[in-house]
């Protein structure tokens, strides 16, 4: 196991006991038993669509490459209700070179599902794909357990603390208190999960969230007094953020001037103090850099991001430096906004090994960064 795999782990499980513990008032220690059940080390994303042609953007494929580094997982199953000769055509001819870097990770299955429309009742979705992805995950999680993730969720660290931590099903918190769906964890054939998948189906009643965070949060709050049944996260494990309109700057807006520098763990006391320097200079810093060291996940929202009541295209083009107005490479590598600085580990893992396509001057770039840091946590 390479050293930093050894410390991306003690890292986690110091974590995970701080959050155990808070959640449980620091009195008295948690039984793990000997005969619980782990979470499965497979991760499950839903992608959704009605084109004749398979295709995913840099988003998209950072979300799944950093399930696969984080986590190095037995396997990534992405559900697709494209057909698997539009899955092939895509593996064989990629339109672009996100979609031939999703192949190129090797833990990615591909499973094909047929997209509901509607209950078993005959209640027509209202919410679209959203609707129908979320029935298709809480039937997958249901059945097989593991890891659930958004395909905007981006991991930050292993998950192997939560995933061994002796619960049967592992949530967070989102702001003002509902759960969190954007990420979360089951083993297979939890009774929470199967209780939520049988009432999701009874409970649809048109509305955005009563079928799916709102009725999950009582499911939770029942359930939580079964012992091992569920662990239920502070906001800032698996969705640190909002779905605030006034979040999405404070995560994509540039807020400093050159890379975010590393406050990371470091057995050189020079950069370390190097590191922390930086907080020196106020001029600098249009607005707070967060610290991701209490955050397992980062929930992008891009929905909102791309959704001009919330954030124009002028103020994208500006905040991204391109003229589509579109997250890409070079915006991620600058690492100025506290997005790109809390995915920069994976993706530069992913620039190193060859995973993804890129210039001689980005690769440089991530070289140099990684001779002056070469353990990102």
């Amino acid at each position: 196991m390479s050293l930093k795999r050894i410390l991306s782990l003690l890292v986690g499980g110091l974590f995970a006991l701080w959050t155990l513990s808070t959640i449980l008032g620091g009195h008295g220690e948690i039984d793990r038993g000997h005969d619980v059940e782990a979470v499965p080390n497979t991760v499950h994303f839903v992608i959704l669509g009605d084109k004749d042609h398979f295709k995913v953007n840099i988003v998209n494929w950072l979300a799944v490459w950093s399930a696969h580094h984080w986590m190095q997982p037995d396997a990534i199953y992405v559900h697709t209700n494209y057909d698997p000769s539009v899955i092939s055509a895509a593996r064989t001819n990629p339109s672009d070179a996100y979609t031939r870097s999703l192949f190129r990770i090797p833990s990615v299955r591909f499973n094909h599902v047929v997209a509901p429309h509607a209950t078993s009742n005959g209640t027509a979705f209202t919410g679209g794909w959203a609707h129908s992805s979320d029935f298709i995950r809480t039937e997958v999680m249901a059945e097989h357990g593991g890891v659930y993730l958004d395909s905007d969720s981006f991991l930050l660290r292993d998950l192997e603390p939560l995933r061994t931590s002796g619960y049967k099903m592992i949530v967070g918190r989102q702001r003002w208190g509902a759960v969190n769906l954007a990420a979360m964890l089951s083993v297979p054939s939890s009774t929470l999960m199967k209780t939520y998948h049988k009432l999701m189906d009874k409970t649809y009643n048109g509305s955005w969230g009563g079928h799916s965070f709102e009725l999950l949060t009582r499911l939770v709050e029942i359930f939580q007094h079964k012992p091992r049944e569920v662990l239920l996260l502070p906001q800032e494990a698996l969705f640190p953020l909002s779905w605030d309109a006034s979040d999405l700057p404070a995560l994509y807006q540039p807020v400093y001037n050159g890379p975010i520098p590393h406050i990371r763990y470091e057995t050189d006391l020079g950069k370390a103090e190097e590191a922390f320097s930086w907080g020196d200079f106020h001029d600098e810093v249009k607005s707070p850099v967060i610290d991701w060291a209490k955050s397992y996940n980062v929930h992008g929202w891009l929905s909102g991001l791309f959704d001009t009541r919330y954030i124009s295209v002028a103020t994208r083009r500006e905040w991204f430096g391109s003229e589509t107005g579109d997250i890409n490479l070079d915006y991620l590598i600058r690492r100025e906004s506290n997005f790109a600085n809390a995915v920069w580990p994976a993706l530069r893992a992913a620039i190193l090994q060859g995973v993804v396509e890129v210039s001689q001057e980005q690769k440089l770039a991530a070289i140099t960064d990684a001779q002056l840091w070469p353990i990102l946590s």
